[in-house]
C-alpha cells in the first residue's frame, strides 16, 4: 500500500524521503517512461487490543466481500514505531481505520516497488475499483506490507520485506519469483508517511524500503484479481 500520490485523493504526509528516490545508475531518470496497467482488480509477541474492532462495523462494512473481510481481519500487519522497530502485530482492519491511527498512532511496516523493463520503463498500476483504500488510484507497480508471519519478519538485508515484495507481484501481476529473486531488489530510500483515504480508511507506514527492480526479459504479467 504506500502508493498514494495522486491528485484525487488527500496528498500523504511524508516526513522523511530519499532525494534520490528515482535515479538508477548511468541513466537520466527524467526519461523514465511509465507503462500503464489497470488492475483486474522472530520479534515481539505484542499484540494491540482488537476487541473494539474484532467483527468491523457491518453497515460500514458492507461493500466488503467475504474474502476482503477475511483478509481484513486473518492477516496482520507488523507494527513498528518511527525507527522501524518492531513493537507488535495488529489485524490489517485496525492499521487501516483512521480512528484507530488515530487514537492509538498505528503505524505498520510497508514496502514499495517500482519495476522496470530493459527500456527502463516504469510498470504502473491503477488500484482496483473494490480496494478498500484508495480504489481507481493510479500507484506504482506494487506496494503492500510484510505480515506478520516468520518468512517475512526476517530482518537481516530486509529480506522479510523482499519476500513480501515477491509475494505480492505474484498475487497482484503474476510475476513468479523466479523473475524477480530478492537480490534483484534495489534498496531505494525508508519513508514514513500518513494519508487518509476516506472518512474512514487510510494509511500511516513505514516504508522499509522502496524498491526498483529490473526482472528478467521473460517475465510476464498476468492480472490478478486482489481482494486486499
Amino acid at each position: 500500500m504506500g502508493r498514494m500520490l495522486s491528485p484525487v485523493v488527500t496528498r500523504p504526509v511524508i516526513k522523511a524521503y530519499n532525494p534520490q528516490l528515482f535515479s538508477l545508475p548511468s541513466h537520466d531518470c527524467l526519461s523514465i517512461k511509465p507503462v500503464y496497467l489497470r488492475s483486474g482488480s522472530s520479534a515481539p509477541s505484542v499484540r494491540r487490543d482488537a476487541s473494539t474492532t474484532a467483527m468491523g462495523d457491518p453497515v460500514a462494512d458492507a461493500n466488503m466481500d467475504a474474502v476482503q473481510r477475511r483478509l481484513m481481519f486473518d492477516d496482520e500487519c507488523i507494527l513498528v514505531d518511527e525507527n522501524d522497530s518492531v513493537v507488535g502485530h495488529d489485524t490489517k482492519y485496525n492499521c487501516h481505520l483512521m480512528e484507530k491511527i488515530e487514537s492509538e498512532n498505528l503505524l505498520h511496516r510497508a514496502f514499495s516497488v517500482f519495476l522496470f523493463n530493459s527500456k527502463y520503463e516504469l510498470l504502473l498500476q491503477q488500484r482496483s475499483a473494490t480496494k478498500v483504500t484508495f480504489p481507481l488510484v493510479w500507484t506504482n507497480t506494487c506496494c503492500s506490507h510484510p505480515l506478520y508471519r516468520e518468512s517475512e519478519l526476517i530482518e537481516q538485508n530486509a529480506i522479510g520485506a523482499r519476500n513480501a515484495a515477491q509475494r505480492k507481484l505474484l498475487d497482484e501481476l503474476g510475476i513468479p519469483a523466479k523473475d524477480v529473486p530478492v537480490d534483484q531488489f534495489t534498496p531505494l530510500a525508508r519513508i514514513l508517511y500518513k494519508a487518509p483515504s476516506d472518512g474512514k480508511w487510510g494509511e500511516h507506514e513505514r516504508s522499509r524500503y522502496t524498491y526498483s527492480c529490473r526482472p528478467c526479459l521473460h517475465a510476464q504479467v498476468v492480472l490478478h484479481q486482489s481482494h486486499e
